[in-house]
C-alpha cells in the first residue's frame, strides 16, 4: 500500500516483490519473489532453493493537488467576511524511498532440525521453507506551506500548514510450501506484524485589516503501535499443461498488545473573545487486518505467463482501537476548567474488492518485459474523515495504477528494472482556519503517484561463489600457503 492513504484503509500490498510489482499486482498464480509468501504461500515451491529474494529500491514521486486544502469546509462569514475562495488550492511535489525487503526460501530437507525427518517422498515434492521481513504496508505524506496570503475588504489572511502522517505494517516470519501431487501445490504463512501510525497536523492563522485581528493555532497529533500475529493458507492446481488457477485465505489479525495516543490544541483570539483547548490522552491501541478471499487464473507457456486476480477484504467492526485516558483543559475568557479525559476510539473499515491483470513475455531465455494493471480501492468509510479530531484515519484515496517493466535473466539471478504510474482520486484531512476554534475537516485530494522499482533475487550459491572470487582476486600473486609442519 504505497497509497497516500494507506492507513488501513487500502488493502493493496506494498511493492514487497519487484516482479508482482510490474505486472500489475498479481502474484496469486505465478508469484516467484518476496511477494509470493504474503500473496499466496503455495506459489513458493516455484521458488528454486536456497534463492535470495530481494528489493533492491523502491522510489516514489508523488504529485498531489488539492483545490480547497485552505478551506476545507464552510466558512464562518459572520466573523471572517467574505474570504473568497480563489488561491485556497495548493499543490505538494514529495519524493520517498521506500523500504526494500528480503526473503531466503530453502528446501526442508537443508535445514538440520528437520534433516532426519525428511523423507525422499518429501524431497522429490520439493518442500520449501521460506523466512521473510518486509512492510507489506505503508504510506506516507508530508505538506508544509508557509506563503498561503488572501487580501480584500474583508482585510488580510495568512496561514501557514504543514502534515506529516506516516502508516507501516511490518512483518516478519515463515512459510511452507509443498506439493501434494504433481498438480497441487498448498502453502500456509504465519507472521508477526508491527502497525504503526504517526500523525501530525499544525496550523497557524491570522486575519487583520479590517475591524479587529483575529488569529488562531492548531495543533492535531495521533500516535498508536500494535503488535499482532495473522496467518495465511493458499493453493494452486494446474489444469492440464498450461492453466493453473489459485485461492487463498488470510485470517483476521490476532491482536497480542499495543499504545497508542492522541492530542488536540486549539487556541484563537476574536473579536468574541478568546478560547482555549487542550486534550492529552494516551493508553492501548489495537488493530485488525480482515479477512482476504482472493482468486487468480494463469496461463504459461515458453513465451512467458499471464495472470487475472481478484481479491475481497470483508469489512471490520473495528478496524483500530484506542482507549485513552489523560486529562482535557477549556478556557473560556475568564472561566477554564481541568479534568480527567477518557477517549473510546474505534472505527469501521468497508469491504473493499481489487482487480489485478498482468504478465512477462520472453523475447529471449535472458530477456523479458513485463506490464499489468490494477486497483486499489479504499476500506475507509464515507464520510468517516472529519467527524471530530480524534481519529486514526487520516485520508480515503482510490487509486487505479499501470505498470511496466523489462528484466534480465540468467545463471547469476534476476534483475527487474521498471515503474509503476498511479492516479488517486479521494480526501484528506486538513485545517479549516475560518472557524473559531479551528478544526480539522476532510478536503478533496487529487494524486499522481510514479515508482520506479529495481529489484531481483540470486542464490546463496553464487553468493558464495562471489565472495570467493573476491578473496582469489586480493590474494597477492606468487603467495603460497606456507606448507605444514613434519613431524
Amino acid at each position: 500500500m504505497v497509497s497516500l492513504a494507506s492507513a488501513q484503509g487500502n488493502h493493496r500490498l506494498a511493492p514487497v516483490g519487484g516482479r508482482t510489482t510490474l505486472v500489475g499486482g498479481t502474484g496469486l498464480v505465478y508469484a516467484n519473489d518476496s511477494a509470493a509468501a504474503f500473496l499466496n504461500p503455495a506459489t513458493v515451491v516455484r521458488i528454486e532453493s536456497g534463492r535470495l529474494a530481494f528489493a533492491v529500491s523502491f522510489y516514489q514521486l508523488t504529485l498531489a493537488k488539492a483545490p480547497r486544502w485552505y478551506q476545507p469546509g464552510a466558512i464562518d462569514r459572520a466573523t471572517f467576511g467574505d474570504v473568497p475562495s480563489e488561491g485556497a488550492s495548493t499543490h505538494n511535489t514529495d519524493i520517498d524511498g521506500l523500504p526494500g525487503n528480503l526473503c531466503l526460501y530453502l528446501p526442508i530437507a537443508d535445514i538440520k532440525v528437520f534433516a532426519r525427518e525428511a523423507s525422499e517422498e518429501l524431497r522429490a515434492r520439493r518442500a520449501r521453507l521460506g523466512l521473510c521481513l518486509a512492510n507489506v504496508e505503508r504510506g506516507s505524506y508530508t505538506f508544509n506551506e508557509e506563503s498561503y496570503a488572501q487580501a480584500g475588504p474583508f482585510g488580510v489572511s495568512r496561514q501557514a500548514s504543514s502534515v506529516r502522517q506516516t502508516f507501516s505494517r511490518f512483518v516478519i516470519g515463515p512459510t511452507y510450501s509443498m506439493y501434494i501431487d504433481n498438480a497441487l501445490a498448498v502453502g500456509a504463512s504465519l507472521h508477526f506484524n508491527r502497525t504503526s501510525v504517526r500523525r501530525s497536523i499544525g496550523n497557524t492563522s491570522t486575519l487583520y485589516g479590517s475591524g479587529a485581528a483575529i488569529s488562531s493555532v492548531l495543533s492535531n497529533a495521533a500516535r498508536g503501535d500494535a503488535h499482532a500475529v495473522s496467518a495465511t493458507i493458499g493453493a494452486t492446481y494446474r489444469i492440464g499443461s498450461r492453466q493453473t488457477v489459485a485461492a487463498v485465505i488470510e485470517v483476521p489479525s490476532v491482536h497480542l498488545f499495543g499504545s497508542g495516543g492522541m492530542s488536540n490544541f486549539s487556541h484563537f483570539d476574536g473579536p468574541g473573545g478568546s478560547g482555549t483547548s487542550s486534550v492529552a490522552a494516551s493508553g492501548s491501541f489495537a488493530t485488525q487486518t480482515p479477512w482476504r478471499f482472493a482468486l487468480g487464473t494463469g496461463i504459461a507457456g515458453a513465451w512467458g505467463s499471464a495472470e487475472l486476480n481478484v481479491s475481497f477484504h470483508t469489512p471490520v467492526g473495528e478496524a483500530y482501537r484506542a482507549d485513552l485516558e489523560g486529562r482535557s483543559y477549556e478556557a473560556r475568557g475568564p472561566s477554564s476548567a481541568d479534568r480527567s479525559a477518557s477517549l473510546a476510539l474505534s472505527a469501521r473499515s468497508r469491504g473493499a474488492v481489487n482487480i489485478g491483470i498482468g504478465g512477462e513475455y520472453f523475447f529471449s531465455p535472458g530477456l523479458s518485459v513485463l506490464a499489468g494493471l490494477g486497483t486499489d480501492i479504499s476500506a475507509v468509510p464515507r464520510g468517516a474523515l472529519g467527524r471530530d479530531a480524534f481519529t486514526y484515519f487520516s485520508a480515503d484515496t482510490h487509486r487505479a495504477f499501470t505498470s511496466f517493466g523489462v528484466g534480465s535473466h540468467g545463471t547469476g539471478g534476476d534483475l527487474l528494472l521498471g515503474g509503476e504510474l498511479a492516479y488517486g482520486w479521494g480526501e484528506q484531512l486538513a485545517t479549516n482556519a475560518y472557524v473559531l476554534p479551528p478544526r480539522v475537516e476532510a478536503t478533496r485530494l487529487t494524486q499522481i503517484q510514479v515508482m520506479f522499482v529495481l529489484a531481483g533475487s540470486t542464490s546463496l550459491r553464487n553468493i558464495t561463489r562471489a565472495v570467493q572470487d573476491v578473496g582469489h582476486a586480493i590474494e597477492p600473486k606468487g603467495t603460497k600457503k606456507p606448507a605444514p609442519p613434519t613431524r
